[in-house]
């Protein structure tokens, strides 16, 4: 409609100067409008005219909307709670977040998730404004979505993944977490190798696989876990240089032949028969507690006690008998728990779980 008014008020204007025309072209008593006339003043003018015509009625247009945008925003703000300064935010910025960060949202307030996961508590209302429902205290919220908190309400954003970002508006306050434990997205509060893994990160035994993710559920292979015994000693790169240890099948330009070297020659593992090591071969439970035994006898000159009759414990009937002692010694320091799975392969998150009671036992 705006864009039709303007049209018309233009066309008058054009007719008015056309009418208002005198001097159109004057030979004599000839009235003739010649081309030339017409391209070099006529048209020019009229143009001129109308364009200052339009903009005027565009300015006017802009002033009033803006007008009433400020007049709705100024609303907005006075409906929200009256808190002390600095804790109102007037726009959605994204801000990142540690495990078990959290943000208490007042009434009115507004809060979108961006990445990692995060859970809502409250005392009465809140609304997913992008799915029109109601959400449930205690309930996981939903990236890309848009939460309001309703009146009478108060509600708790806790980031329980490794690490989050969200975005809130209005009145909030937030408390910091007990410290940054880890920054991987797949690995909640909730999971039972979460203190494991904070633990193989924080002191660097493990990484993460790419894009915020951990893989609890990985495999790890024999030459992997050799990187993982290496960093647990200290990185002695003494050691390392002075390892003289090969297999027929450990290629000596590979990523990992130095640290295979390293745990042979330090007593840490051995090879599996016919001079191999077996490096891409996944670690089962069994093998890794051997090599834990062998690390805190061998490497670390422990003297290991504590063994456990393992003969009424689920699953320890299918332990080897090479591994029988170091898997009663596991048992009985809570290093692994009932029920055994010695042949198994041990994944990425029950290996962080092995090396963190290992280190309570020991530390």
């Amino acid at each position: 409609m705006r864009k039709k008014s303007l049209r018309r008020s233009t066309c008058a204007v054009l007719a008015c100067l056309a009418l208002g025309t005198t001097a159109l072209a004057i030979d004599g008593d000839d009235f003739i409008v010649t081309l030339s006339y017409i391209k070099e003043q006529f048209a020019p003018a009229v143009t001129e005219q109308g364009e200052e015509y339009t903009k005027e009625l565009l300015d006017a247009s802009y002033d009033s909307a803006k007008n009433e945008l400020d007049r709705i925003t100024g609303e907005l703000k006075r409906m929200l709670p009256t808190v002390s300064e600095g804790n109102v935010s007037e726009s959605l910025v994204l801000t990142a977040f540690g495990q078990s960060d959290k943000v208490t949202m007042e009434s009115g307030s507004v809060v979108l998730i961006d990445y990692g996961t995060m859970r809502l508590t409250h005392s009465g209302t809140v609304v997913d404004v992008t799915d029109g429902v109601e959400i449930a205290s205690g309930a996981i919220l939903t990236k890309g979505h848009r939460y309001i908190v309703a009146e009478d309400t108060q509600a708790h954003v806790e980031v329980i993944s490794g690490s989050g970002s969200m975005a809130y508006q209005g009145a909030y306050s937030y408390t910091a977490g007990t410290g940054r434990s880890h920054p991987f997205l797949d690995i909640t509060t909730d999971d039972p190798v979460n203190d494991a893994v904070s633990f193989v990160y924080n002191n660097g035994l493990f990484s993460g696989m790419g894009e915020g993710v951990f893989g609890k559920d990985g495999e790890m292979n024999r030459a992997m876990v050799m990187t993982v015994f290496y960093s647990l000693a200290g990185s002695p790169a003494d050691e390392m240089a002075a390892a003289d240890v090969s297999f027929v099948d450990v290629d000596e330009n590979s990523w990992y032949n130095d640290f295979v070297e390293w745990g042979v020659s330090q007593n840490v593992s051995s090879g599996t028969g016919d001079d191999t090591f077996s490096p891409a071969r996944a670690l089962t439970q069994q093998e890794m507690i051997q090599m834990l035994y062998s690390f805190a006898s061998h490497y670390m000159g422990l003297a290991l006690t504590g063994e456990e009759d393992i003969g009424g414990v689920d699953g320890a009937e299918q332990v080897a008998p090479w591994a029988n002692t170091a898997m009663r010694w596991a048992v009985g320091n809570d290093i692994v728990t009932a029920p055994l799975k010695p042949a198994q392969v041990a994944n990425r998150g029950e290996v962080a779980m092995m090396l963190m009671n290992f280190a309570k036992a020991y530390s």
